[in-house]
Protein backbone atom coordinates (compact mmCIF):
# COMPACT_ATOMS: atom_id res chain seq x y z
CA UNK A 1 0.00 0.00 0.00
CA UNK A 2 1.87 3.25 -1.40
CA UNK A 3 -0.22 5.82 0.95
CA UNK A 4 -3.21 4.95 2.49
CA UNK A 5 -3.78 6.30 5.67
CA UNK A 6 -0.63 8.77 5.57
CA UNK A 7 -1.42 11.96 5.90
CA UNK A 8 1.89 12.62 4.76
CA UNK A 9 4.12 10.64 2.78
CA UNK A 10 7.88 10.58 0.87
CA UNK A 11 8.74 7.90 -1.76
CA UNK A 12 12.78 8.20 -2.56
CA UNK A 13 14.63 6.33 -5.59
CA UNK A 14 17.82 6.03 -6.76
CA UNK A 15 17.55 4.96 -10.33
CA UNK A 16 19.20 4.94 -13.84
CA UNK A 17 17.57 5.06 -16.81
CA UNK A 18 18.81 2.72 -19.89
CA UNK A 19 17.16 3.84 -22.72
CA UNK A 20 14.30 6.57 -23.42
CA UNK A 21 10.79 4.76 -23.62
CA UNK A 22 8.34 7.40 -24.31
CA UNK A 23 6.29 7.83 -21.16
CA UNK A 24 8.86 4.94 -18.78
CA UNK A 25 7.88 5.77 -15.26
CA UNK A 26 10.06 6.33 -12.23
CA UNK A 27 7.05 5.53 -10.13
CA UNK A 28 2.76 4.95 -10.81
CA UNK A 29 0.83 4.21 -7.88
CA UNK A 30 -2.98 3.93 -7.82
CA UNK A 31 -5.50 1.69 -10.29
CA UNK A 32 -7.00 2.11 -13.64
CA UNK A 33 -9.86 0.72 -15.83
CA UNK A 34 -8.92 -3.06 -15.20
CA UNK A 35 -8.46 -2.62 -11.19
CA UNK A 36 -5.76 -4.32 -10.15
CA UNK A 37 -3.24 -6.14 -12.47
CA UNK A 38 -1.51 -9.26 -12.06
CA UNK A 39 -0.22 -10.75 -15.37
CA UNK A 40 2.03 -8.58 -17.82
CA UNK A 41 -0.02 -7.07 -20.96
CA UNK A 42 -3.71 -6.40 -20.94
CA UNK A 43 -5.85 -3.33 -21.98
CA UNK A 44 -6.17 -0.50 -19.61
CA UNK A 45 -6.16 3.00 -19.26
CA UNK A 46 -5.11 4.65 -16.14
CA UNK A 47 -8.55 5.95 -13.78
CA UNK A 48 -6.92 7.35 -10.47
CA UNK A 49 -2.80 7.80 -9.94
CA UNK A 50 -0.13 9.97 -8.86
CA UNK A 51 2.71 9.17 -11.13
CA UNK A 52 6.50 10.41 -12.16
CA UNK A 53 7.37 9.87 -15.59
CA UNK A 54 10.72 9.75 -16.57
CA UNK A 55 9.77 11.62 -20.01
CA UNK A 56 6.98 12.93 -21.35
CA UNK A 57 6.00 11.80 -25.46
CA UNK A 58 8.97 13.09 -27.00
CA UNK A 59 9.42 16.33 -25.27
CA UNK A 60 12.41 14.77 -23.24
CA UNK A 61 10.93 16.74 -19.89
CA UNK A 62 9.95 14.55 -16.71
CA UNK A 63 6.31 14.77 -15.15
CA UNK A 64 4.50 14.27 -11.80
CA UNK A 65 0.53 13.91 -12.32
CA UNK A 66 -2.16 13.23 -10.36
CA UNK A 67 -5.49 12.18 -11.52
CA UNK A 68 -8.90 11.05 -10.68
CA UNK A 69 -9.35 12.59 -7.30
CA UNK A 70 -10.78 15.95 -6.33
CA UNK A 71 -7.61 17.66 -6.66
CA UNK A 72 -5.33 16.58 -9.92
CA UNK A 73 -2.80 18.42 -10.90
CA UNK A 74 -0.11 18.36 -13.78
CA UNK A 75 3.60 19.98 -13.39
CA UNK A 76 6.46 19.16 -15.91
CA UNK A 77 10.39 19.72 -15.07
CA UNK A 78 12.26 20.69 -17.76
CA UNK A 79 15.19 18.54 -18.52
CA UNK A 80 15.14 15.20 -19.51
CA UNK A 81 16.27 12.17 -17.72
CA UNK A 82 19.89 11.97 -18.40
CA UNK A 83 20.56 7.94 -19.71
CA UNK A 84 23.53 5.55 -17.93
CA UNK A 85 23.47 8.19 -15.16
CA UNK A 86 21.76 7.73 -11.53
CA UNK A 87 18.81 10.54 -10.52
CA UNK A 88 17.75 10.66 -7.08
CA UNK A 89 14.30 10.84 -7.16
CA UNK A 90 11.79 12.17 -4.00
CA UNK A 91 7.91 13.11 -4.18
CA UNK A 92 6.12 13.69 -1.24
CA UNK A 93 3.24 14.54 0.30
CA UNK A 94 3.03 17.10 3.01
CA UNK A 95 -0.39 17.02 4.87
CA UNK A 96 0.28 20.45 6.54
CA UNK A 97 0.04 22.29 3.78
CA UNK A 98 -1.63 20.03 1.02
CA UNK A 99 1.57 20.13 -1.87
CA UNK A 100 2.55 17.23 -3.55
CA UNK A 101 6.35 18.00 -4.66
CA UNK A 102 9.30 16.47 -6.47
CA UNK A 103 12.99 16.55 -6.61
CA UNK A 104 15.55 15.68 -8.39
CA UNK A 105 18.94 15.14 -7.38
CA UNK A 106 18.38 17.50 -4.82
CA UNK A 107 16.91 20.21 -6.83
CA UNK A 108 12.86 20.59 -6.08
CA UNK A 109 11.87 20.87 -9.45
CA UNK A 110 7.53 21.46 -9.55
CA UNK A 111 4.74 20.83 -7.05
CA UNK A 112 1.02 21.38 -7.06
CA UNK A 113 -1.60 21.47 -4.28
CA UNK A 114 -3.70 17.87 -4.48
CA UNK A 115 -5.20 15.22 -2.88
CA UNK A 116 -3.95 13.22 0.26
CA UNK A 117 -2.36 10.03 -0.41
CA UNK A 118 -4.79 8.34 1.41
CA UNK A 119 -7.41 9.52 -1.51
CA UNK A 120 -6.04 7.43 -3.93
CA UNK A 121 -7.28 3.70 -4.88
CA UNK A 122 -3.77 2.55 -5.00
CA UNK A 123 -4.00 -1.20 -5.83
CA UNK A 124 -1.13 -0.96 -8.70
CA UNK A 125 1.77 0.29 -6.89
CA UNK A 126 4.22 -0.05 -9.37
CA UNK A 127 7.98 0.94 -10.26
CA UNK A 128 8.98 1.13 -13.95
CA UNK A 129 5.73 0.34 -14.93
CA UNK A 130 2.30 2.30 -16.07
CA UNK A 131 -1.23 1.96 -15.05
CA UNK A 132 -2.06 3.06 -18.55
CA UNK A 133 -1.40 -0.52 -20.71
CA UNK A 134 0.20 1.83 -23.92
CA UNK A 135 2.86 2.91 -21.61
CA UNK A 136 6.63 1.25 -22.30
CA UNK A 137 7.77 -0.46 -19.28
CA UNK A 138 11.01 1.39 -18.02
CA UNK A 139 14.24 0.36 -18.55
CA UNK A 140 16.18 1.16 -15.74
CA UNK A 141 18.12 0.16 -12.65
CA UNK A 142 16.83 0.54 -9.81
CA UNK A 143 19.38 0.96 -6.90
CA UNK A 144 17.05 1.64 -4.14
CA UNK A 145 13.33 2.68 -2.77
CA UNK A 146 12.23 4.33 0.23
CA UNK A 147 8.98 4.93 1.41
CA UNK A 148 8.90 7.10 4.40
CA UNK A 149 5.40 8.17 6.23
CA UNK A 150 6.42 12.28 6.71
CA UNK A 151 7.43 14.56 4.09
CA UNK A 152 10.91 14.87 3.55
CA UNK A 153 12.12 18.77 3.95
CA UNK A 154 14.59 19.89 1.70
CA UNK A 155 17.85 19.35 3.72
CA UNK A 156 16.69 16.14 4.23
CA UNK A 157 16.09 15.74 0.89
CA UNK A 158 20.03 17.10 -0.17
CA UNK A 159 21.05 15.35 2.55
CA UNK A 160 19.95 11.56 1.04
CA UNK A 161 21.21 13.09 -2.19
CA UNK A 162 24.71 13.15 -0.86
CA UNK A 163 24.68 10.01 1.49
CA UNK A 164 23.44 8.06 -1.46
CA UNK A 165 21.62 4.54 -1.61
CA UNK A 166 22.13 2.10 1.28
CA UNK A 167 23.08 4.54 4.04
CA UNK A 168 19.99 5.72 6.01
CA UNK A 169 20.64 8.93 7.89
CA UNK A 170 17.53 10.81 8.20
CA UNK A 171 16.23 11.60 11.28
CA UNK A 172 12.57 11.61 11.53
CA UNK A 173 11.09 14.60 12.77
CA UNK A 174 10.45 14.41 17.22
CA UNK A 175 7.46 13.77 17.93
CA UNK A 176 5.14 16.16 20.01
CA UNK A 177 5.53 13.86 23.08
CA UNK A 178 9.09 14.06 22.89
CA UNK A 179 8.97 17.84 22.77
CA UNK A 180 7.00 18.20 25.77
CA UNK A 181 8.87 16.78 27.80
CA UNK A 182 12.09 18.33 26.68
CA UNK A 183 10.13 21.54 27.31
CA UNK A 184 9.05 20.32 30.55
CA UNK A 185 12.67 19.57 31.83
CA UNK A 186 13.86 23.10 30.63
CA UNK A 187 11.18 24.36 32.38
CA UNK A 188 11.85 22.20 35.79
CA UNK A 189 15.40 23.26 35.18
CA UNK A 190 14.93 26.45 35.74
CA UNK A 191 12.80 27.04 38.37
CA UNK A 192 15.96 25.36 40.71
Amino acid sequence: DAGAGYGSVSYEVWVTAQSNTTWGRVMDFGTNSAGEVTDAGGSFSGTQYILLSNNIANGGDMRMEMLGTAQNGTRDAAGATILGSQQHIVMTYDAADGMWKWYRNGELMEGFAGAAPSALNDVNNWLGRSNWAGDANTDALYDEFRIYDYALSDAQVRQNLLDGPNQLTVVPEPSVGLLGLAGFGLLARRRR
